[in-house]
């Protein structure tokens, strides 16, 4: 029988002898020391003429009573007609088997599966479009939905998450139904549930009332322009620019306050905006009518550092106070709040605008103005098309529209 004296004696037997030596407490359990200095505990047996080996851990973590505790234990299993060598094995794969369960489970909650959805389209999204999904996500969806495994949500919880989001925002609601809807798909296609709980769930939310964004009607133009001429809003030089250019190129205020000077060629008169800043992601090209060039020009002047043939930003329209940024997100709607347009036309307003003049004035057919618009062509063989493929008529039509927004800037009576 081992003593903790004699433990510790081995030890150091071993430590001068510079070989292993092992020592037994009966029936079978033995105490193996070691030259460094280390020592541990082992049960072996003999179980239907197999032998066994059964580790207790090191000593002295483990100490002499616990290692008879553990040993007695084992011997009891023997006796009694359990393999504790098999037992343990079954343990280790049942704790193996938990461990893979709970990994699986995190790996299928919801926010798992949303987040791999999201990061497999990004290149499909503009990054502007993807911080606004994972903002709504994560604003209104995974707060309550995160955490919880997929298989676990049921079409009452998630509509009962959907009408609290209505409640703030009938819009952010619309949306993660959009979004909702794909990430159930994805689910279902890796067969961690059978119904995609998500489809046609908007029709139990409240009717939408479908809206546009304000835009005065062709009749208004010209008292916009001599609102704009007389500087109504006292606009500083850079943001009447900004208007007058947005008005020119139509494209979406977002694209025109993070215009660079790398995306335009004077020479051959075109704005290429990269597809990275495009909602549909796909290059966008602007033709540049000669009035737009020449707001460019100004622009450029303006920019110019001293004694440097080079622009002091690489921003068109690049922020007084940090100019290695582009001007704000929402300063085209400030400006026109300013000006007094409030409610009656928009940044976006001007697209609606361009369409208008486009078909009923300058009687272009449909497809020129909505390529300039960057619209995504509907049906298959539409997009197929070449964006670029109407380029020559949207050439002549970008300068047509930029002479005619010219003719309306009559000065006419307040």
């Amino acid at each position: 029988m081992l003593t903790e004296l004699s433990c510790k004696s081995l030890i150091t037997e071993s430590k001068r002898a510079k070989k292993p030596l092992k020592k037994s407490d009966g029936r079978g359990l033995l105490l193996h020391a070691f030259p460094n200095g280390s020592a541990y505990w082992y049960h072996k047996y003999s179980y239907y003429g197999q032998h066994r080996q059964l580790a207790y851990g090191q000593y002295p973590l483990v100490s002499l009573a616990e290692a008879r505790a553990r040993h007695a234990t084992s011997y009891l299993l023997i006796t009694s007609g359990t393999d504790p060598f098999q037992l343990r094995q079954v343990e280790t794969e049942k704790l193996k088997e938990e461990a893979m369960l709970a990994k699986n489970a995190s790996n299928r909650t919801f926010e798992a599966i949303s987040n791999a959805w999201h990061t497999r389209n990004l290149k499909k999204w503009s990054p502007a479009h993807a911080a606004n999904i994972m903002r709504r996500l994560r604003k209104n969806l995974f707060p309550d939905l995160g955490s919880v495994p997929i298989e676990q949500i049921t079409r009452k919880r998630f509509l009962s998450v959907l009408r609290q989001v209505e409640q703030r925002s009938p819009e952010d609601a619309r949306r993660c139904v959009q979004y909702a809807t794909y990430i159930f798909n994805d689910a279902v296609d890796e067969e961690y549930i059978t119904t995609n709980i998500a489809l046609g769930i908007e029709k139990s939310l409240a009717p939408q009332i479908r809206g546009h964004y304000a835009s005065m009607d062709i009749t208004d133009l010209p008292k916009f322009l001599a609102d704009l001429s007389n500087n109504v809003g006292k606009l500083s030089a850079d943001r009447k620019d900004a208007i007058e250019l947005l008005m020119l190129t139509v494209v979406r205020p977002n694209e025109l306050v993070r215009a660079e000077w790398s995306e335009f060629d004077f020479e051959k008169e075109l704005w290429v905006i990269p597809k990275e800043r495009m909602k549909m992601r796909q290059d966008h090209i602007v033709p540049l009518s000669q009035q737009a060039k020449a707001i460019l020009l100004k622009r450029w002047n303006a920019n110019i550092a001293k004694d440097s043939p080079h622009p002091k930003s690489k921003y068109v329209f690049p922020s007084r106070l940090k100019p290695w940024q582009p001007l704000a997100h929402n300063t085209i709607c400030d400006i026109i709040i300013d000006m007094g347009w409030k409610g009656r036309h928009t940044g976006h307003g001007f697209r609606a605008l361009f369409m208008g003049v486009a078909k009923e004035e300058l009687k272009y057919r449909h497809e020129a103005p909505d390529r300039q618009l960057a619209h995504r062509p509907k049906g298959d063989v539409n997009r197929a098309y070449d964006r670029a493929q109407f380029l020559d008529e949207r050439k002549m039509l970008m300068q047509e529209y930029a002479d005619y927004i010219d003719r309306k800037r009559q000065p006419i009576a307040k």
